[in-house]
């Protein structure tokens, strides 16, 4: 299981198609309360645009030109002073930001505020500065001044860093754990996002890469089934959408070795996995606190019933180490593995030839 995931993340995960707004809603909302306006009005003064203490904010209102910025602070006299963009991984429309400076905010000066992954920080900020006419230099600092208004872009991150610690100081700990849920879906966000590519990534160094790691499942699959420490007979390979593997009965219980673009993306530590779980091809919580046990790492989520334990792969060296050294981590899990009550025989269900993707 997942434990790092929030309620909020989680729902966004299984209705996708609104994650934006979902995000949007939560942001305005928080700031609602005192405490949290207080906060982003700090965040607004250091970039050099003073708001008043008493803003009210209202969610994607359009102007008379149609756009609809996300969150609009607005002043008691009923003035736009502050616009905040809420973006994940969409473009820009046409009315961004162009439109939103010129329209949305008074004469008097504003600023709009788009808020997006650290990880597009870089390429935003281009698009963004190329769209009002100015070229500007990478700077940590991406704020500049348009007319009379600031435009400016922080990430997600930041954001909710800077009004969890105001809000946090305040005690008001409600507000912090709604902020702890916007900060789960945005983790989420920033995981599965599909972020602007590299020419190191469009090389065939990378495709060679992927055939390679699922070489190593299959190479390390014989090795044990040689050893005598896992059986095959009846099972195959297989693969799926992001993952490639070998299904075995290691020590008698069902497991599957496997190359898991999944699993590295969610985790990190490795390409390489070796799933396993009881002699039923069934969650184990005996296999979960054997694992334990014996500090053995390993993960869990809630779509998947086996514990992914990562195969992690040694850098700098030749291929015939990488194996021996991979080869060492899956004999300290034969070890810790306790004799099953009942040898598997059976073959995985069908519902197991597809679990990954």
């Amino acid at each position: 299981m997942n434990t790092d995931a929030t309620v909020l993340s989680h729902l966004a995960g299984k209705f996708t198609i609104q994650t934006e707004n979902l995000a949007t809603e939560a942001l305005a909302f928080i700031l609602r309360r005192p405490v949290a306006r207080a906060a982003i009005r700090t965040l607004a003064e250091q970039f050099g645009c003073p708001c008043p203490d008493d803003l009210t904010f209202e969610t994607q209102l359009s102007n008379e030109e149609g756009a609809r910025p996300d969150i609009i602070g607005k002043s008691p006299d009923g003035s736009v002073r502050l616009l905040i963009e809420a973006k994940f991984w969409a473009g820009l429309t046409e009315a961004q930001p162009v439109s939103y400076l010129e329209k949305s905010l008074p004469s008097e000066g504003g600023i709009l505020l788009f808020v997006a992954p650290e990880k597009r920080l870089s390429t935003l900020w281009a698009e963004l500065t190329r769209r009002v006419g100015m070229q500007t230099a990478p700077s940590a600092n991406h704020c500049i001044r348009v007319g009379p208004n600031i435009l400016a872009l922080t990430s997600w991150k930041i954001l909710l860093e800077k009004l969890i610690a105001q809000v946090d100081l305040a005690g008001d700990l409600k507000c912090v754990a709604d902020l702890r849920q916007l900060a789960g879906l945005c983790d989420r966000m920033d995981a599965e996002a599909f972020l602007p590519l590299t020419s190191e990534e469009m090389t065939s160094m990378l495709g060679q890469r992927v055939v390679q790691f699922c070489e190593l499942a299959n190479e390390l699959t014989n090795l044990l089934v040689f050893r005598g420490l896992g059986d095959v007979k009846g099972l195959r390979a297989t693969g799926g959408h992001g993952w490639y593997g070998r299904y075995l009965r290691l020590k008698g219980y069902a497991a599957v070795l496997h190359f898991s673009a999944w699993n590295w993306s969610k985790w990190g530590k490795s390409p390489l996995w070796l799933g396993i779980k009881g002699e039923d091809w069934k969650r184990s919580a005996k296999i979960r606190d054997v694992l334990v046990r014996s500090s053995i790492d390993f993960g869990e989520d809630d779509e998947h019933e086996y514990c992914f334990i990562p195969i992690r792969l040694t850098t700098g060296v030749e291929r015939e180490k990488v194996i021996a050294d991979a080869l060492d981590q899956l004999m300290l899990v034969v070890v810790a593995l306790p004799p099953p009550v009942n040898a598997l025989i059976s073959d995985p269900p069908a519902s197991e030839m597809m679990p990954f993707g």
